[in-house]
């Protein structure tokens, strides 16, 4: 009796880890995005915005970075922990909509194993000047584009949201999450991405 209940559990476990997809790489899945929607600009010319779902269950491109605060940015970084990575630049005025929301999930998961990056189009003083007035409580990286570009070649708008797992498997992606006075967007609420990876093995 004791060796069939062993024999079965064995035999899930397999299943388990056979039916779960690995990560693919992410040029693969840069590669294969294509344009969600077109947004007429000028009444003539017209500005392709690809979706950014093609990335998820992508691997997350390696790339190294400093904070404004020092603190070293690589692989090591990201092991082991989930991640909430932002994409985002001063004058972008739904940055700013969803910086009160990304607060609170810094101060709800300090004590988890959660990282949260920023990663900023512009300069360390014109972040530090900002975040007098705007406070964000992220890991703060300036001059981002060579990795926004380069590392993530992204093809989309800002701002742009990734929740990466502790496998370094990008699991969801988002554009802004509040509107003009705050409130989170329903259908936007990164609260059970995160608790779904930490929930995971």
């Amino acid at each position: 009796m004791k060796k069939n209940f062993y024999f079965l559990i064995l035999l899930l476990l397999i299943l388990i880890v056979a039916c779960q997809k690995p990560p693919i790489l992410y040029e693969t899945a840069i590669n294969s995005c294509v344009p969600d929607t077109m947004h007429q600009k000028d009444g003539k010319s017209f500005v392709l915005m690809f979706n950014r779902n093609c990335v998820i269950g992508a691997q997350l491109p390696e790339f190294d970075g400093t904070t404004m605060d020092g603190k070293k940015i690589d692989k090591s970084y990201f092991e082991g922990k989930v991640s909430v990575i932002n994409f985002w630049f001063e004058g972008c005025m739904s940055c700013e909509h969803e910086m009160p929301y990304f607060n609170t999930l810094v101060e709800k998961y300090k004590v988890k194993n959660v990282n949260f990056l920023a990663i900023s189009l512009n300069s360390p003083k014109d972040i530090t000047d900002f975040l007098v007035t705007h406070p964000y409580n992220f890991d703060h990286i300036a001059y981002g584009e060579p990795i926004t570009a380069g590392n993530f070649k992204m093809t989309w708008g800002y701002p742009t949201t990734l929740v990466v797992d502790k496998h370094l498997k990008i699991i969801y992606t988002t554009g802004g999450v509040a509107d003009e006075n705050g409130n989170v967007l329903a259908h936007m609420d990164l609260d059970p991405k995160i608790e779904l990876a930490l929930n995971e093995n």
